[in-house]
């Protein structure tokens, strides 16, 4: 290796080369391509805590 670098290409260039790809078309869209939902199992639906039943605080205590 001889330790040298390289220039950058020309601002001009990369502009130009930049319009020529933004050109092309994107392809066309699959009728099943959209939104996925992940299966039920790692799906967050349901809540994953339960809540206590009864009272929580002592009467006169507290509040």
């Amino acid at each position: 290796m001889d330790n040298s670098f390289c220039e950058p290409p020309p601002k001009e260039m990369l502009m130009e080369m930049a319009k020529e790809k933004n050109c092309q078309a994107l392809p066309a869209l699959k009728k099943s391509a959209g939104l996925t939902l992940p299966p039920d199992r790692f799906a967050l639906l349901l809540p994953n805590y339960r809540l206590r039943g009864g009272n929580l605080r002592e009467p006169g205590v507290g509040l």
